[in-house]
C-alpha cells in the first residue's frame, strides 16, 4: 500500500512531455518487514542525481544522506521508484540488476525489495510495481492491485 503523500510525489514526476527527464528515488516505509507493507515516504529525485530522456542514476552522497535521514523517523528503505517515457512501464534489465544488488546489499535484512516504476498514461497514471526475492534463487513478481 502507497499513502496518498507518497503517490503524489511520484507522479509529481511523470514524464507527461517530450524531452522530459527520467526522475526518481528510494521510497520508504515504518512497517518493513510487515505483511501489510506500507510505503509512506517516497525521496528523491535530488538535484546532484544524472537524469536523461530515458536513464535515472541516483547520487549515491544524496541517497545515503536521505536513507540516514528517513532511519532517524524511524523509516526503513525497502524500494526504488522511478519513471519510464512510456504508456506501460516494466522493468529493464538494467533495472532488474539494480534491484537485485539494492537486495543483496541488505544482507537478510529484508526478504525482498521493491521496484516501482510510474508510466506516463491512464488516470492515475499507470504504477507497475514489482517485488525482488532471493526466497527461491532471484525471483521477480509483479505486484497487482486488489480491490
Amino acid at each position: 500500500m502507497f499513502t496518498p503523500d507518497a503517490l503524489e510525489h511520484m507522479y509529481l514526476h511523470s514524464q507527461n512531455y517530450k524531452g522530459s527527464l527520467e526522475a526518481g528515488g528510494e521510497v520508504f516505509s515504518r512497517t518493513p518487514r510487515e505483511t501489510g507493507l506500507v510505503v509512506d515516504f517516497a525521496a528523491g529525485p535530488d538535484m546532484r542525481d544524472k537524469r536523461g530522456s530515458c536513464s535515472f542514476v541516483p547520487d549515491p552522497t544524496a541517497a545515503t544522506e536521505m536513507r540516514m535521514l528517513q532511519f532517524d523517523q524511524k523509516r526503513h528503505a525497502v524500494g526504488l521508484w522511478h519513471t519510464h517515457p512510456e504508456r506501460m512501464p516494466s522493468p529493464s534489465k538494467k533495472d532488474k540488476r539494480t534491484g537485485e544488488l539494492y537486495l543483496k546489499s541488505l544482507d537478510g535484512q529484508l526478504d525482498s525489495y521493491l521496484m516501482i516504476i510510474l508510466g506516463n498514461s491512464g488516470d492515475p497514471l499507470n504504477l507497475c510495481v514489482w517485488s525482488v526475492s532471493e526466497s527461491q534463487g532471484l525471483s521477480w513478481i509483479q505486484l497487482i492491485e486488489k480491490n
